[in-house]
């Protein structure tokens, strides 16, 4: 299940990126990348990559993407990676 708290949509390439709940033991959030969300077009996933440590974008199979579209999806990339870089700057540790 999907939750909407998190969520932005560009209209010109009609992506959406919505977080979904996080499952039981995961420290880090996975967004949902959909075109025209109104008929939930799944484009693919983004979640942790605990090699890299940082947000990648895991695209479905068979799914292509224009510029436009790429440069949408490594700005959200650009976005959640800070956050979470801000998120563990800011941590107090006992």
């Amino acid at each position: 299940m999907l939750a909407g708290t998190e969520s932005s949509k560009d209209r010109k390439y009609h992506l959406s990126f919505r977080r979904k709940r996080k499952p039981k033991g995961k420290k880090t959030n996975i967004y949902v990348v959909e075109k025209d969300h109104e008929y939930g077009l799944r484009l693919g996933e983004v979640r942790w990559y605990g090699a890299f440590r940082q947000y990648c974008f895991y695209p479905e199979k068979d799914t292509m993407f224009s510029k436009g579209c790429l440069e949408l999806v490594n700005n959200f990339l650009d976005k959640v990676n800070k956050r979470h870089r801000n998120k563990l700057k800011n941590k107090t540790y006992p």
